[in-house]
């Protein structure tokens, strides 16, 4: 395995939700809307269940369970739920004015971007052009 780097997560909402207009958000403002949260995130929710409980909250509890991210961001888009995504998956959301990232007092979660390989594999020229570019995009040029 090979560490490229980390992600930030961040709770996601739609652009004209009530927590996207106020300065900091604090955990507590979250509890009072439905959630959609992604399944096969275990190892994030655990790190978000942890900064809730040090707050005195309960985890937030899906109102909403999917595997799409296409659905998640719709349905954030047309609705008051929020969602815990990478920062990545709504970039272009955001910059669209569709989707925003909450401002937390607390700041956000980051998760780490490894790359895996099978023992004793070969990797092919193109797959390795693509190893690179990921390389690149995630810790800059080499040197």
């Amino acid at each position: 395995m090979e560490h490229l780097g980390d992600e930030e997560c961040v709770i996601a909402a739609r652009e004209q939700h009530p927590l996207s207009r106020i300065g900091e958000v604090r955990l507590a403002d979250t509890t009072q809307f439905p959630w959609l949260l992604g399944s096969g995130m275990a190892d994030l929710m655990k790190s978000v269940e942890n900064t809730f409980k040090e707050e005195g909250l309960a985890k937030p509890s899906a109102h909403v369970e999917t595997t799409s991210v296409s659905f998640a961001r719709a349905t954030l888009a047309a609705s008051d739920f929020l969602c815990i995504l990478p920062y990545q998956l709504i970039a272009l959301d955001v910059h669209a004015g569709t989707l925003a990232p909450l401002r937390l007092r607390r700041g956000n979660w980051r998760r780490p971007i490894t790359l895996s390989y099978r023992r004793n594999s070969t990797r092919s020229p193109l797959v390795l052009k693509f190893i690179d570019n990921l390389r690149q995009g995630m810790l800059g040029p080499s040197s």
